[in-house]
């Protein structure tokens, strides 16, 4: 479960990074 939410949360991270810029 620990994996799922770290790779959510990268990708969610990746998405706002992306929008940001």
């Amino acid at each position: 479960m620990t994996h799922k939410f770290k790779f959510l949360n990268q990708v969610v991270f990746l998405g706002f990074f992306s929008n940001l810029s």
